[in-house]
C-alpha cells in the first residue's frame, strides 16, 4: 500500500529527465526561428548576395549586400538590431575585388577620403557580380559637371 501512494503522489510531477529535453527542446525551437528571421534578406527590391557562413565573421549571421540604383547597402543582421551601412552611387570612387579560389571580398571606396568599406566572404562569382552591378549604377547615373558659368556684363543691357 505504501508504494502505490508514491505512484499517485508522482503521477502529478514530470521526471527531471523530460523537463531537461523539453528545455532543450524549447532553446532549440527558439534560436532556430530567431536565426531563420535573422538570416532573410533586408530587401525585396532589388537582388541581395549574402556572405558565405563559411567565411570568418559571417558564420551566424552573414552580411548582405544590396546594390540599388542610386546606393549600395551593407547590411549585418545581429542579435539585436542590425548594422547598415549605405553608400550614395556618386560617392563611390572606385570598386575592387580580391578574390581567392572560392570566396572574394568586394572593396568599395568612396571619395570622401574615409575608410574603404569591404564586404568580406562573397563567393567569387558574387562578389564579381557587385562590382559590375555598381559599376552599371555609376553608368547610368547623371554626373553633376560644374561648367563655369560666362560671365555676363551686369546692369548694361544692349540696345
Amino acid at each position: 500500500m505504501r508504494h502505490a501512494g508514491c505512484a499517485a503522489a508522482r503521477e502529478g510531477t514530470l521526471e527531471p529527465i523530460t523537463l531537461t529535453v523539453a528545455a532543450v527542446l524549447g532553446l532549440g525551437a527558439l534560436s532556430w526561428a530567431v536565426n531563420l528571421g535573422r538570416n532573410r534578406s533586408f530587401t525585396k527590391e532589388v537582388p541581395v548576395f549574402r556572405a558565405s557562413r563559411w567565411t570568418q565573421g559571417n558564420r551566424i549571421w552573414p552580411t548582405q549586400v544590396a546594390v540599388f540604383p542610386n546606393r549600395v547597402v551593407r547590411y549585418t543582421p545581429r542579435l539585436f538590431g542590425h548594422f547598415e551601412e549605405t553608400i550614395g552611387i556618386d560617392q563611390v570612387a572606385s570598386v575592387s575585388v580580391d578574390s581567392n579560389l572560392i570566396f572574394g571580398d568586394v572593396i568599395i571606396e568612396t571619395t570622401g577620403g574615409s575608410q574603404p568599406i569591404r564586404c568580406h566572404g562573397h563567393r567569387r562569382r558574387d562578389a564579381e557580380e557587385i562590382r559590375r552591378q555598381i559599376t552599371e549604377s555609376q553608368a547610368g547615373q547623371p554626373r553633376l559637371h560644374l561648367q563655369p558659368q560666362p560671365t555676363a556684363a551686369r546692369g548694361r543691357t544692349s540696345e
